[in-house]
């Protein structure tokens, strides 16, 4: 499930799902492991795959619970509309006076890059400000009821997993190589 996500805590490759033989009782496990130096990896990292979904799936419907019941009070339009709208009317009033000849274009040309720089990167800030209010009104209703469901696929999962989580990056095992939650590190989408 969470092979999108994955990442190994030694060298910072993506790890893949995998499997291997359980010495105990010769079922097959599920695990995530990191790949081998020739395929980018360090192979340094391999970890049961059930206990970090269980674990990340409790971190994940924990933050979207908390998102929903701050849906209530959705993010403000972007602060920064009039400040973009200015620049783009100066930009015009320049190219109106450098057509009309009032301006050379020793001053229009530097001018018009230095404005154009500016609406490009307001422009930018105003997508990830958009994004994040997407994201708060896109949550499901009742994640947790319909996590558990059979219609519920990986996809689905994964794309939830995905408006909280860039990453989940595991450290290696400490003596005795159980799972502890200090071993994964969720890296947030909106983390400051």
């Amino acid at each position: 499930m969470l092979s999108p996500f994955v990442q190994c805590g030694k060298c910072n490759a993506r790890m893949v799902g995998s499997w291997r033989r359980d010495q105990r009782t010769k079922q097959r496990v599920e695990i995530y492991r990191c790949p081998s130096k020739g395929q980018g990896g360090c192979a340094g990292i391999a970890r049961g795959a059930e206990p970090v979904d269980v674990y990340v799936t409790a971190l994940v419907l924990a933050e979207h619970e908390k998102i929903q019941s701050q849906n209530s009070e959705d993010l403000p339009p972007w602060p920064k509309q009039k400040e973009l709208d200015d620049e783009d009317k100066r930009i015009q009033e320049s190219t109106r006076e450098y057509e009309a000849g009032r301006y050379s274009a020793e001053r229009y040309f530097p001018s018009l890059a230095r404005m154009e720089a500016q609406v490009a990167e307001l422009r930018r800030e105003a997508r990830r400000y958009e994004r994040r209010r997407d994201s708060r009104r896109a949550v499901v209703a009742n994640l947790r009821e319909e996590w558990e469901k059979p219609g519920f696929t990986i996809e689905q999962k994964q794309a939830a997993i995905a408006k909280s989580l860039v990453a989940v990056v595991i450290g290696p095992a400490n003596k005795g190589r159980q799972f502890h939650p200090d071993q994964i590190t969720p890296v947030w989408r909106d983390a400051p």
